[in-house]
């Protein structure tokens, strides 16, 4: 998908924490006011690596991870739960209609980065998050898999 809502933002050391959450709520009320935001979303966040890099990021944790999955690092996964309950807060939900349903799921992918910056995207992907995988070996034989797990082996 390519249509859903995504932003872009360099924060800097000084921003911190605070300013992600700053960011990441600004981000949804202008997609919401906008329509870019299919409610409920999942939401994916970048954080680190260059421009480029953290687009990359926060699609992946967009599309790839599934609802209700925590981010290895705990520092981040309590960060994801966090933003998760901020992005519920700002009374938006399902369609656009007034609600606390605007976050179905928040995960956050990071990547190394430069001390100087931190850049930052968000990324939102409709809830009904369709996916396959097929993996097709080196005689040509396909084997498909019907879980999302997508970076596992088969």
């Amino acid at each position: 998908g390519g249509l859903f809502g995504t932003d872009y933002r360099m924060l800097f050391p000084g921003d911190g924490i605070d300013g992600i959450k700053r960011f990441f709520l600004d981000t949804l009320i202008a997609f919401g006011k906008r329509g870019l935001a299919c409610q409920p979303a999942i939401v994916g966040v970048g954080l680190g690596g260059s421009k480029d890099t953290t687009m990359v990021l926060g699609k992946q944790a967009a599309c790839l991870r599934v609802v209700g999955d925590r981010n290895p690092d705990p520092k981040v996964a309590e960060l994801e739960q966090e933003l998760k309950k901020l992005g519920n807060s700002i009374g938006m939900g399902a369609m656009g209609f007034v609600g606390t349903s605007m976050v179905a799921d928040c995960h956050i992918e990071v990547g190394y980065t430069h001390t100087g910056g931190m850049p930052t995207s968000v990324h939102t992907f409709c809830l009904s998050s369709r996916r396959a995988t097929v993996r097709i070996d080196a005689q040509g034989k396909a084997k498909y898999r019907g879980d999302p797990q997508w970076f596992t082996p088969i």
